[in-house]
């Protein structure tokens, strides 16, 4: 189902081969993005306003479940994995960051927090057991930690504004390496236990973020800089990648699963939104292109075989299909509203005759 009016565009198809299930809706510079797929049962919501992105997705393959919110300066990542038993959330506004993770696998909690030059972090563990408390405020440092014996080396290093903390554990095979100087913070650290590193990186306004585990094996890295936001994320289990971009009003997404043998790819600038993926499952090719009241859409697939393009500009629409299966017919302008299911009426009516070949090529 496609509509447009004024600057309102409403985009609703489903598929029961996928089966797949996408509205997309763009009012002015008001995008949403929802689509759901039973085969890998993922479900995804992006919704942009102005410099304001938000995005939230759930795959029960993974069992992971992620939303981003982004508005000006403040940007917020909260996820969640069965697999690991991982949720994390993280919040920047301004100079302030705080994140916040939760492992079962390792029994692992802990909250970073940092705002202008004041940094506290607080974990705790029942594997090792440890349990820890580091804060640091201009140029007072306090850290402290207790282990019941699993090997644990640790050095901590301040002077002046820089912090360096350097921990090594053997049980869990764990090692890990903060550094803040300034506002610039940089955390990156190693397990073997899940296969997991990680590393964050933060410099005024620019927040990078970037993990990979060979348990699951998922890779992701995030960055944010100003009002741009970029995200990309690998799992080969679903073989999923996504990649997110924002700039202002840009935005631009690209997936892709071999699972479903799915791509896409959304670009959005101003009021100018392009919609393009294909699939082998089917296999359904379709891009969609919206310039203020212009609307183009063309898909093609080899199942039907069925070939369509529609265009508006203003409110008339005109549409052109080609099916192999079907006799040909050609059709001038209908001014009936019902106008499509009499050309199909038409179509099948001239089933039996004697067409020069068995295509039908409709124009409205």
């Amino acid at each position: 189902m496609f509509y447009s009016e004024g600057l309102c565009l409403s985009v609703m198809f489903y598929s029961e081969g996928l089966p797949l299930s996408a509205m997309f809706y763009s009012e002015g510079l008001r995008l949403s993005v929802k689509f759901y797929s039973e085969g890998l049962r993922l479900s995804a919501m992006f919704y942009s306003e102005g410099l304001r992105l938000s995005a939230m997705f759930y795959s029960e393959g993974l069992r992971l479940s992620a939303m981003f919110y982004s508005e000006g300066l403040r940007l917020s990542v909260m996820f969640y994995s069965e697999g690991l038993r991982h949720s994390a959330m993280f919040y920047s506004e301004g100079l302030r960051l705080s994140v916040m993770f939760y492992s079962e696998g390792l029994r692992l909690s802990a909250m970073f927090y940092s705002e202008g030059l004041c940094l506290s972090v607080m974990f705790y563990s029942e594997g090792l057991p440890l349990s820890a408390m580091f804060y640091s405020e201009g140029l007072r440092l306090s850290a402290m930690f207790y282990s019941e014996g699993l090997r644990l080396s640790a050095m901590f290093y301040s002077e002046g504004l820089r912090l360096s903390v350097m921990f090594y554990s053997e049980g869990l095979r764990l090692s890990a390496m903060f550094y803040s100087e300034g506002l610039r913070l940089s955390v990156m650290f190693y397990s073997e236990g899940l296969r997991l590193s990680a590393m964050f990186y933060s410099e005024g306004l620019c927040l990078s973020v970037m993990f990979y585990s060979e348990g699951l094996p998922l890779s992701a890295m995030f960055y944010s800089e100003g009002l741009r936001l970029s995200a990309m994320f690998y799992s080969e289990g679903l073989r999923l990648s996504v990649m997110f971009y924002s700039e202002g009003l840009r935005l631009s997404m690209m997936f892709y699963s071999e699972g479903l043998r799915l791509s896409a790819m959304f670009y959005s600038e101003g009021l100018r939104l392009s919609v393009m993926f294909y699939s082998e499952g089917l296999p359904l090719s379709a891009m969609f292109y919206s310039e203020g009241l212009r609307l183009s859409v063309m898909f093609y697939s080899e199942g039907l075989p069925l070939s369509a393009m529609f265009y508006s500009e203003g409110l008339p629409l005109s549409a052109m299909f080609y099916s192999e299966g079907l006799p040909s017919a050609r059709c001038s302008t209908l001014k009936d509203s019902s106008g499509v299911f009499l050309l199909e009426g038409l179509a099948q009516r001239d089933l039996g005759s004697t067409l020069d070949s068995p295509q039908v090529m409709c124009l409205i």
